[in-house]
């Protein structure tokens, strides 16, 4: 009776072995045929042959070899699990949970550091169990006795361990990712890899630059790509003394428009930055919209600055020490503007003098026919009197007025900063005066008579927002004036 049990108990051993071998090979064959339509990965396939070869392990271990009685030593029998369970774990993390879960679930890039730090983490852990239970010896009292010589081995390559544990900071906490353009220190680049000891920037010369990552971590880090692509650059050039500072901006906007690598938004300014002892530095802020943009946007400025500077006769200064006497030139003054500026009742009751001061800090331009010199909702505070020509005023479709010589617009702007409320075209080649403000501000300063020539003017411009053609009052003569005196509140005593 108990040999008919035994022989019952082999047949079912064996019968179980062979049906768990036919399932891995028909396991193996169906994975093999994913993996060569590239459905399934390598690793993952990996990690379907390593279960079971564990599970075949196990079974072996609780009916094969009871039943064959075959001996096995228990921990050359162990220490086959434990490979077994490595490969396991590792073709998991390559596979399902790199492959799968991350680029395919969450479609994000796998972060390699991470991956091999879980990697030598789950190393640790099953060397302490084989240190453990096949040499019987305590992980711990290994630690305690070898504490001098831990300190030694770190002292030597502390630099190594600061790149390893700053690698795995980057990786965790993310300041770039391949990709960003960033700066460390006075170093730029684009990233192409980061490993756990340096992190790879190809800089723009087309080198490769291996930059530690503790060097990252202590120095400054700029992040060109983040948080948005757009790069802000700035650009700086000279001009003379000489040369009013209306006329200088107004050719450097009129490169910046032309620029086709500047962003529109946010908005480009040209600002007066600095004086300087021969020249005065005037400072373009722009932006480009990746960082590799940037020396061709650069390019293209200095080019278009000096062949604006050129049609514009304005001098580009460079440092220079040129001794030289030079005559006093006097400044042809023009009668003919002169005369229509005291016309105007802006600058009415000024003397010669005052308008001759007006002048020189102001800028003659010419458009031809059908030019748009104002467009409407634009923010710049500039004055154009009509010195010859005709232009029409637009709002949307509709032409409101034409202004001819003598006729002056955009004095809300100036002295309310209002915004453009129509479009200004040039019916025929025309020159204005156009007066920044600025200017307007000195003037006012040395010439309180003006501050009443723009009362009156508030007052008139009030009442024919009265009139019935344009409906209910737009706005009252004091809150024009309260917006002026918020603007020019030092000059009008305030």
């Amino acid at each position: 009776m108990t040999q008919d049990l035994a022989d019952k108990l082999d047949l079912q051993v064996w019968l179980g072995l062979l049906i768990f071998l036919f399932l891995y090979i028909l396991a193996s064959f169906f994975f093999s045929r994913l993996g060569r339509k590239n459905t399934i990965s390598r690793a993952s396939l990996g990690f379907a042959k390593w279960l079971f070869l564990l599970a075949g392990l196990y079974l072996c271990e609780l009916f094969l070899f009871p039943s064959l009685d075959v001996h096995i030593p228990e921990h050359l029998l162990f220490l086959l699990k434990i490979l077994v369970i490595w490969m396991l774990i590792k073709s998991f993390l390559d596979g399902f949970y790199a492959e799968v879960y991350l680029k395919k679930i969450r479609k994000k890039t796998v972060n390699y550091i991470v991956l091999d730090f879980l990697k030598l983490l789950f190393f640790c852990a099953l060397i302490i169990l084989v240190i453990k239970n096949v040499f019987r010896v305590n992980p711990g009292s290994i630690l305690t006795s070898s504490a001098i010589l831990t300190a030694i081995i770190g002292l030597s390559i502390q630099d190594t361990i600061g790149s390893l544990i700053s690698g795995l900071l980057i990786q965790l906490e993310k300041p770039f990712k391949v990709g960003d353009w960033i700066a460390v220190g006075e170093r730029e680049g684009k990233v192409v890899d980061i490993s756990w000891r340096y992190t790879k920037i190809e800089t723009v010369t087309l080198d490769y630059l291996l930059i530690p990552n503790n060097s990252i971590s202590r120095d400054t880090l700029v992040n060109y790509s983040q948080p948005i692509s757009k790069v802000m650059r700035v650009l700086d050039i000279g001009a003379a003394y000489d040369v009013p500072p209306i006329k200088v901006k107004q050719a450097l906007r009129e490169v910046i428009s032309k620029v086709a690598l500047v962003e529109k938004y946010p908005r480009p300014v040209a600002r007066l930055n600095r004086y300087e002892d021969y020249r005065i530095i005037y400072r373009i802020i722009f932006y480009v919209r990746n960082f590799e943009d940037s020396w061709q946007a650069w390019d293209e400025l200095y080019t278009s600055i000096w062949y604006q500077f050129q049609k514009a006769g304005i001098e580009i200064s460079l440092p220079r020490q040129d001794i030289y006497l030079k005559k006093e030139q006097k400044r042809e003054e023009s009668e003919g503007v002169t005369r229509i500026l005291q016309n105007l009742p802006l600058f009415s009751g000024l003397s010669c003098q005052d308008l001759d001061l007006l002048l020189r800090s102001a800028v003659i331009r010419s458009y031809p026919p059908e030019a748009c010199i104002i467009r409407q909702g634009e923010h710049d505070t500039n004055l154009f009197v009509i010195l010859s020509g005709k232009v029409k005023v637009m709002r949307g479709q509709k032409e409101l007025a034409v202004l001819e010589t003598g006729d002056f617009f955009g004095e809300m702007a100036l002295l309310t900063g209002a915004s453009r409320s129509a479009d200004i075209y040039s019916l025929e080649e025309v020159t204005c005066l156009i007066i920044d403000r600025e200017a307007f501000r000195v003037l006012l300063e040395m010439n309180p008579v003006v501050y009443e020539n723009i009362n009156r003017l508030f007052t008139e411009r009030s009442k024919q927002a009265e009139t019935p053609g344009e409906g209910k009052k737009k706005s009252s003569a004091e809150s024009l004036l309260a917006r002026f005196k918020s603007i020019f509140s030092h000059q009008c005593g305030e």
